[in-house]
């Protein structure tokens, strides 16, 4: 699956990550709500944290089964990533993976944000702890879209649940205008379904 492994450092990373910004702009702004923040590269217990999603994908959570394998035979654990690495396949192409993005507020806590699949199957596999890219001091104006739950809520689908309901617990019901675009940083493109 992929020949080589290319690690870059934390703090070109942590900029990245200042620089994210909400999926839709604002009255022809485009805001950014991590730039204020702390922005920390840290170790999580997977007990300290909690999900934001209230399912998982089974063809997600078997890619990943398979990223665990692949990435063990580069010596790279993908809940122990200390910045990005950047994994280059025999055909030339490359995808990127940072670690799981844990954002924290008052009102909400420690919730993960995104890396769900990967963190869920790794407290499946008696995981005890992750890297996580921990974000304290979010704009007031831009919490997260859903609310956070328990891992026991998660539940695993074989295709996007159909009910709104069984998705998240979304904070509005405009939760797009709250969503981050994280495909600058980890490669995936935006997800308005999910």
């Amino acid at each position: 699956m992929f020949m080589t492994a290319e690690k870059l450092p934390w703090k070109d990373l942590e900029e990245e990550v200042r620089n994210v910004p909400l999926l839709e702009q604002r009255d022809g702004e485009t805001i950014y709500p991590y730039a204020e923040a702390t922005i920390k590269l840290r170790k999580f217990a997977f007990h300290e944290v909690r999900p934001s999603s209230l399912y998982v994908l089974s063809a997600n959570l078997a890619l990943q089964r398979s990223l665990f394998i692949e990435l063990g035979k580069l010596g790279i654990d993908p809940l122990n990533l200390k910045g990005r690495v950047v994994l280059h396949d025999t055909t030339g192409g490359a995808i990127s993976m940072i670690p799981p993005i844990v954002e924290e507020t008052p009102e909400d806590g420690k919730y993960i944000l995104d890396g769900l699949h990967r963190t869920y199957l790794g407290k499946a596999m008696g995981r005890t702890v992750f890297w996580g890219i921990h974000i304290t001091g979010i704009r007031e104006d831009c919490p997260a879209a859903a609310r956070p739950n328990g891992w026991e809520d998660i539940k695993i689908w074989d295709s996007v649940p159909a009910d709104i309901k069984q998705k998240r617990r979304y904070r509005q019901a405009d939760y797009l205008k709250l969503r981050r675009d994280f495909s600058a940083i980890n490669g995936s493109k935006p997800r308005f379904a999910g």
